[in-house]
């Protein structure tokens, strides 16, 4: 979300050789939403619950590379 529109979705895939849950993200814009904040919000809808316990916002800027396969970028606790 930025500004509280909805920018995108994503689902979670399960990667057997982890035994975890993983969602993979690319993040793009132009030049209108740089330097803007992302707030990100997971549902679960099996359960019909909103994990709220995320990273509050992550700031969003141009050509900057946060989290690889191999150094993650967690978004909760």
């Amino acid at each position: 979300f930025i500004n509280g529109e909805l920018r995108g979705s994503a689902q979670a895939k399960y990667i057997k050789s982890l035994d975890d849950y993983y969602v993979f993200l690319t993040l793009y814009s132009d030049s209108i939403t740089l330097d803007q904040d992302i707030e990100f919000k997971i549902w679960d809808a099996s359960n019909c619950e909103l994990y709220v316990d995320l990273l509050d916002v992550l700031p969003f800027r141009a050509d900057e590379v946060l989290g690889t396969t191999t150094i993650l970028l967690r978004l909760w606790q």
